[in-house]
């Protein structure tokens, strides 16, 4: 009898033994699944972050074709001019409020569009990649372009174009004119069909939709600023190479000769306004 008793003791614990290393393993199996649904919750969390942060940006470039000189051609200055336009042209960036931005390429159109321009004034102009290829002409035209954002969170934010030009004298070194316009560009995001309807998609589906949503307002914005500055550039181009003719600097320079000893002598011209947000009031002298 004791030992019958023994024995059925014996096979109780393992019993009970077995048990529990089955619910210890259970135990620990749950405890891998939660642990495994909470990485996996967190990366699509960081996916769906990167994803609209990432789809927040708008890439776009300036249309080489948006400049046509209507300019008339009169008597051409005898020099060789070369345009090199500056490495920030190819990626000019700013803010748009509430939490977009915006990466635009003006390198190429800009390049293009002075070229023309200043082919109606001089003999002969060519668009070159780096001042070691300018070494065969006479002017060498620095030019650059940038954006400032003047926006806010009020209802008509705006942002500032501004290009600038250099033109030195490429064997003496001296600079010949600085020129620069600039001009406001407005928001047009509030009378864009398109923003509207993307912004609608986002609220309708409680933001579920955003990884749609969000490029499409961000390309609406961008398309709609692009459009803007490609309408404004043109007029902006005109009046730096007008400026450009008219700079006493330049006409000394002319009248020198290649080489720019006059121009090293001549007193440098005061700056005047070019701008449709820099105008000295009347009354004042700059």
């Amino acid at each position: 009898t004791a030992l019958k008793f023994s024995i059925v003791r014996a096979s109780n614990s393992v019993i009970h033994s077995k048990t529990l290393d089955g619910s210890g393993s259970l135990r620990r199996m749950s405890h891998l699944r939660g642990e495994s649904v909470k990485k996996s919750l967190v990366l699509a969390l960081l996916a769906f972050v990167l994803l609209v942060g990432s789809a927040c940006t708008y890439r776009g470039a300036v249309k080489e074709d948006f400049y046509h000189s209507q300019t008339e051609v009169g008597k051409k200055f005898p020099f060789k001019v070369a345009v090199l336009v500056d490495e920030h042209a190819k990626s000019v960036q700013f803010e748009v409020p509430p939490a977009w931005s915006m990466d635009f390429n003006f390198h190429a159109a800009l390049g293009k569009a002075l070229q023309q321009e200043l082919q109606t004034a001089f003999a002969q102009v060519a668009v070159v990649e780096s001042k070691a290829k300018a070494s065969e002409y006479d002017i060498l035209a620095l030019a650059n372009v940038d954006v400032v954002s003047n926006a806010s969170f009020g209802a008509n934010p705006n942002y500032e174009v501004k290009l600038d030009l250099v033109l030195k004298d490429i064997r003496g070194g001296v600079a010949l004119a600085k020129e620069s316009q600039s001009k406001r560009v407005p928001d047009s995001r509030l009378s864009s069909g398109k923003f509207h309807a993307c912004n609608l998609l986002q609220a309708f589906s409680l933001f579920l939709l955003s990884p749609i949503a969000t490029p499409c307002m961000t390309d609406a914005i961008g398309e709609g600023l692009m459009e803007s500055m490609e309408k404004e550039m043109p007029h902006m181009v005109q009046a730096l190479v007008s400026d450009v003719q008219t700079d006493g600097r330049v006409a000394t320079y002319i009248r020198g000769g290649a080489g720019g000893q006059a121009v090293a002598a001549a007193p440098a011209p005061k700056s005047v306004p070019s701008s449709d947000v820099d105008i000295v009031p009347a009354g004042l002298t700059p």
